[in-house]
Order: structure tokens, then sequence, then C-alpha cells
């Protein structure tokens, strides 16, 4: 706590706050967790902490304890019926042993208990983290562009992810900080965890199980079962330290938060030699304030790298208003093809007996130029087929409407999932 506030990672008061809050809550669950010691006495003789022996002198001891609560014996009575089971000494060194092995239980169950507090908008940016793992945690030269990739096809993610490393939920920052009851299971500094075995099914376990839940988990006899929910959480306070602390992947996260800053710059005018000055004055000025804590190090690659990304921001730039400007062309060529020939050049009125045999004018979804545009035609129900829909041009010779062909095939249409008309696939 000392060390969180003399850094100015918080406040005072906020700290002191939370450290009285959670030793109360600790003492709760240590109470309840006790009172459980007899349905978990199994798990305990598993765990080593008792042997049988000492696990049937408890069913006993507690046994006269309940005679006492219930008024069946008084005090002195179950002094010597205790006395007989196991001397004063002797229970005092087996009391130690049941309360130091729930203790230890209690930290972690209280560790999950403050991680059900994270905000739950975070947890699809914490189930991102657990997937790409060990690209998160990596210290060496393992590549980052898969996990990278992947953040830039979501904002939703990587808006949170960079929240995360800012700080900005309140959880997640007390376990950066290490403040109570996280300091118990991790110290402050950056911890390697050789087998980072969590998967996103613990986060799914923050959002659906409940505190007794996690206790049964804890307890259980089976060693794999009673292990995993502390591997899962101290994983978890890695995965979050990777991006809060230095890192290489904090550093890839800082270079998307510059990036897109720089492409703010691009998209708010079309004078690129004004945007470039914006985007460089933003390096140069404030690219300090928006990361405090750089190295001089740091400060430099960044920079260089963020350079590097200006200038493929206006490569793709110039190629996307190119291609943007080829395509509006070949649209309004085809817009103009569409219009002329547009149900075979017929107009688009109909009369008072087109209307009664059900024919109508709708809007009907088609690949212009490589863009989809709803095209007016004719559509009427197939006459060989009513439940269906078809476009219709003029007979030039008969002046009837029947229905359109392409390939030797009816234009059958049909309604998609927001109510469109669309041509029906084949």
């Amino acid at each position: 706590m000392e060390a969180a506030i003399a850094s100015g990672e918080v406040e005072g008061g906020e700290a002191k706050q939370r450290v009285k809050q959670q030793e109360k809550r600790r003492s709760e669950l240590e109470q309840r967790e006790l009172a459980k010691v007899p349905k978990n006495l199994d798990s305990l003789v598993a765990q080593g902490v008792v042997t049988e022996v000492e696990a049937d002198q408890i069913k006993e001891l507690r046994a006269i304890d309940e005679r006492v609560t219930s008024g069946e014996i008084d005090e002195k009575e179950a002094t010597s019926m205790r006395n007989s089971v196991l001397s004063g000494t002797a229970r005092d060194k087996l009391d130690r042993k049941i309360t130091e092995a729930v203790a230890d239980s209690v930290r972690y169950l209280q560790v999950f208990e403050s991680m059900q507090k994270i905000d739950p908008s975070y947890h699809d940016a914490l189930t991102f983290l657990i997937e790409h793992k060990n690209a998160v945690v990596s210290q060496g030269n393992e590549d980052l562009s898969d996990a990278i990739k992947g953040l830039m096809g979501d904002v939703e993610i990587i808006d949170r992810c960079i929240d995360i490393m800012e700080r900005k939920d309140q959880e997640l920052r007390m376990i950066a900080v290490r403040l109570h009851p996280y300091n118990a299971i991790m110290g402050r500094g950056l911890e390697k965890i050789g087998n980072m075995i969590i998967d996103e099914s613990f986060i799914e376990d923050l959002d659906k199980l409940d505190s007794d839940g996690m206790s049964e988990r804890l307890n259980s006899t089976d060693q794999r079962v009673r292990v995993r929910p502390a591997a899962d959480m101290l994983c978890l306070i890695s995965l979050v330290d990777h991006v809060s602390k230095k890192t290489r992947f904090r550093k890839e996260l800082r270079l998307l938060r510059i990036g897109r800053q720089l492409e703010e710059f691009y998209k708010g005018t079309s004078d690129l030699k004004e945007a470039r000055h914006q985007a460089e004055s933003f390096l140069n000025r404030r690219l300090r304030r928006l990361f405090p804590d750089m190295t001089s190090d740091e400060a430099a690659e960044l920079k260089q790298r963020s350079t590097e990304m200006m200038d493929q921001i206006e490569n793709r730039v110039r190629d996307d208003r190119k291609d943007q400007a080829e395509g509006n062309r070949k649209e309004k060529e085809a817009s103009a093809s569409v219009k002329s020939s547009s149900s075979d050049g017929d107009d688009m009125e109909l009369s008072a007996d087109e209307i009664q045999k059900g024919v109508q004018i709708g809007r009907v979804e088609m690949r212009v130029a490589g863009n989809t545009r709803r095209i007016p035609q004719k559509i009427m129900p197939d006459p060989d087929d009513p439940t269906q829909f078809v476009i219709v041009s003029r007979d030039p010779e008969t002046q009837e409407l029947v229905p359109a062909k392409k390939r030797g095939q009816k234009r059958l249409i049909e309604r998609n999932r927001e109510g469109s008309w669309v041509e029906a696939k084949a």
C-alpha cells in the first residue's frame, strides 16, 4: 500500500479504505470457511494438512462443540471430554494447522471475489488476452502479429485493452498496483509464469460462479480441480501486468493508440500536407503527455515507428482516394447504363389492370460496379408459382408484362432478413 501511494498510483485515502474493507471481508470469509472444515476434512487429508487420525479427532471435537452450543453439556464437561480426545497443547497445534490451511484458501477466494468486481464490459478484452496469452506475455522475439491483427480487427476490444493499459477500471488498477487482496498472492513486480494454463472459461467463472462455488473448487479432493483456480488467478494478474506495465505487448498497444490518433488527423482533412503537419506536431508535443512514464529510449522508438506509420497511412489514403475516384466513375457509367436499360427501357408506370394482377414497383438490391445498389424494377408473383416473385418486363410484341429472363432463367427475387428485395440464389 505504501509503495502504491508513494508512486502516485493510488490516493492514500482510497488505499486505506480498501485495505480496511478487505480486512473485514477476509475475517468474514475465514469464519465461514472454518465452519466448513468438517465437510472439507477429506480435502485436508488429501492435501496432507492433517492425517486421517487427526481428521477423526476434529470430528469428535466439533461434535463436542455442537453439544455445548445446544446446551446439552456445559463448558466444564466439554473441556473434560476434549482433553480425553486430545490434550490442550495438541489441540492448539491442530487448530493452527487448520487455521493456516483455511487462511491460504481464503486468500484465493478473496482474490476471486475481488476479480468479480471488474466491469463486465472488460470481459471480452480479457478473453482476447487469454486467447493470445503467449504473445501477450512474450519477452523474447516471438511473433506478435496475430495478436495485433486480432486487435486491429475489433474496435471495442482494442478500446478496452487500451483502457486496461491506462488503468481506467478500478479493480484492474488495483490488480496492477497490487492492493489487498492481490498482494497476498503475487508481488508488485512483473513476474514470469512458466505455464500460462488459464483459458477463456475462467472469465465465464467470474461471471457465473459464486463465492461458495469457488470455495468448493478450492477445497476439492481432486488436486487438479483444487489448484486450477489459483493458477488461473495468477495467470490473469500476469496478463493484466503485461498490458499495464512496461512490456513488448504494451509497446505495441501504445503504437496502436498512436496510430488511431494519426488516422484521425488524416480523416479530418483532405490536405495530406496539413494532416502531416498536425501528426508531427502531435508526436513532438503531446506524445510525452500521453505516456508520461516513457523512457527516453522508448520515446525515440515510438516516434520512429510512428513516423513510419504516417508514411503508410499517407500511401493508403492516396490509394483509397484513387480507387474511390475510379469507383465513382465506373458507378456513374453503370448507373447511366442501368437507368437506360432498366426493365428493358420500359417506364415505371403501371396500368390499373397491371396493378390488379399484382404487379408492383420494388427496389431490388443488385451489384453495380462492385457496389450494391437498390434499382427500381417491376415485380409480380410468378405466373407458374404464385408463392415466388419475379422481375418482369414488357413483351415488345404483345406489350404484356412477362417474367424477365437472364441466361434463359427467370429472374426470381425474395426478401432478405432486413425486408429488402434481393435476387434469389440459384
